[in-house]
């Protein structure tokens, strides 16, 4: 298979910025133009709209240095693949010590979404699809959300936010519960919630005691990866919903 035509535009801006090799450099456009092999008013072109777009910086001197726009990007990727690292092998551990499908929410607006999970290995199980919207104050997980969302002073929101979990049993379906533990940065800021989906069948009292431990231990291993993350952070890094 043939590989698909670039845009030209598109790649001749990327070699520009590709010409950078150390960090705080500064280039001249004759530097960027040895660099790249491109003409001087093509770079010129060019660089005003990586300007625009805050992918380049050109000082009083003229000499051009890379702009805030990749640092912000940087730190995006850097947020996603470190959350990516630190939840993905608690998730595995979980499922593997409760035998349910366990998954890692945020919240995104008015949404709250699916990021990641780990399926059930058992033949009853609940499935759900990862990058999913589901409504945002539905079920125990949605309950945490609704506990750390602004000004929330309701006698249950104050209630979660001391003892930490909730359980449903229900609420998102009739032959489902959930328990559901909030991860906190180190300034007490909401990240995300972990939630372990159990049939009802399968969650009595003493299973329910039991998962809510091992969900508490994970979140103290969660926490002391993740603490220096912020919310915005890992919203900003998922895509806009098509």
């Amino acid at each position: 298979m043939s590989t698909p035509r670039g845009v030209d535009a598109v790649e001749r801006a990327l070699s520009v910025l590709a010409c950078f090799e150390v960090a705080g450099e500064t280039l001249t456009l004759a530097q960027l133009a040895q660099r790249c092999c491109l003409y001087k008013s093509t770079i010129l072109r060019l660089s005003v709209s990586l300007q625009r777009k805050g992918f380049l910086k050109r000082d009083e001197k003229g000499r051009y240095s890379l702009g805030d726009e990749l640092s912000h990007l940087g730190n995006l990727a850097r947020v996603s693949r470190d959350l990516e690292d630190a939840i993905r092998p608690e998730l595995k551990l979980l499922t593997a010590a409760t035998g349910e499908t366990v998954s890692f929410y945020i919240r995104h607006g008015r949404d709250r979404i699916l990021l990641f999970r780990e399926v059930s290995p058992g033949s009853v199980r609940h499935y759900l699809v990862e990058g999913g919207r589901h409504a945002l104050f539905v079920g125990a997980t949605g309950r945490i959300f609704k506990a750390y969302g602004s000004g929330s002073q309701d006698e249950e929101s104050l209630q979660i936010r001391r003892r930490g979990w909730v359980s449903s049993r229900g609420e998102r379906k009739s032959d489902l519960g959930a328990v559901a533990v909030p991860v906190l940065n180190a300034k007490r800021e909401l990240l995300g919630v972990l939630n372990v989906a159990v049939t009802l069948s399968r969650l009595t009292n003493a299973n329910e005691r039991k998962v809510r431990a091992q969900l508490i231990e994970s979140r103290k291993r969660l926490q002391s990866l993740i603490a220096y993350m912020n919310a915005s952070s890992i919203a900003s890094s998922i895509p806009k919903p098509q």
